[in-house]
């Protein structure tokens, strides 16, 4: 019985995982080759209502002087599109003022009904800023790899949203977790998320999974992701501090391959 159930797994690794045997060095070795050949480029696609939309695309070491600027350039983008989620959070469940948000305590102190959401927007608009124009040499190494993905209007060149792929040696082979993923409000629900998550397929045909989280409080995310055919990740999912972790498994889905494949270079 131990026997079949071996052979059954070698079976299982060949004909549906074939990348379960490659070690996550080997990993690592792919992307900087991909990387050594191209650093940068261009898409173009449609989202859905039509609207023309460029992708423009970037590999980082996530330590280099160019990574710190063009995290900067997206800083606006990435405070629009988080500022009100991470509010709603503070909303529904204000006893996180005590260990995430303490520097909106005192806006609080006559009670959540008499808060000035005005300022606290304010607050929220710098401290995200702040934590996308860090110092990354303070929590990355030299192993990380970023891929940046950056949607523009075609006619404008307005910045839609943005998308942040990491790669480092902690990840199994094909794997890229999300840090960052946002759309600007005035640009939600034209299909900006399920575009620029598609994106990594174009870039990196080989990728095998997407690893990302989002608030517990953002029901539109979470049946989004559930939609494009993400499913639970416990190993992300922290309740107490209001985080919820989902995965895509090109083996289970091919919602977001599909999607790649109308985005042309």
């Amino acid at each position: 019985m131990k026997t079949v159930n071996v052979l059954t797994m070698i079976l299982l690794c060949i004909t549906i995982l074939p990348g379960c045997w490659k070690s996550q060095s080997e990993w690592m070795q792919e992307i900087q080759n991909i990387m050594s050949q191209e650093k940068q480029g261009l898409l173009e696609a449609k989202d859905a209502r039509g609207n023309s939309v460029t992708l423009e695309w970037y590999f980082f070491d996530v330590l280099s002087p160019a990574y710190e600027s063009v995290m900067k350039s997206i800083s606006n983008t990435v405070v629009d599109a988080f500022t009100t989620v991470e509010l709603q959070r503070v909303k529904m469940h204000p006893e996180s003022l005590k260990d995430q948000f303490e520097f909106l305590a005192d806006l609080f102190e006559n009670g959540i009904e008499n808060v000035n959401w005005k300022i606290a927007a304010e607050r929220m608009q710098t401290k995200i800023k702040n934590i996308i124009e860090i110092d990354y040499s303070s929590i990355f190494d030299s192993n990380n790899i970023c891929i940046l993905v950056i949607a523009y209007d075609k006619n404008t060149r307005q910045q839609l949203g943005v998308v942040q792929f990491l790669i480092n040696p902690s990840l199994d082979y094909g794997d890229v977790n999300v840090p960052v993923l946002g759309i600007i409000p005035e640009a939600q629900g034209r299909g900006l998320g399920k575009l620029l998550l598609s994106s990594i397929f174009k870039i990196v045909p080989t990728v095998k999974g997407i690893i990302l989280s989002t608030r517990v409080t953002n029901e539109k995310a979470i049946n989004a992701y559930k939609a494009w055919g993400f499913i639970d990740y416990p190993e992300w999912t922290n309740p107490e501090k209001g985080w919820v972790g989902f995965e895509y498994r090109t083996n289970l889905s091919d919602i977001l391959q599909k999607r790649a494949e109308q985005i042309v270079f």
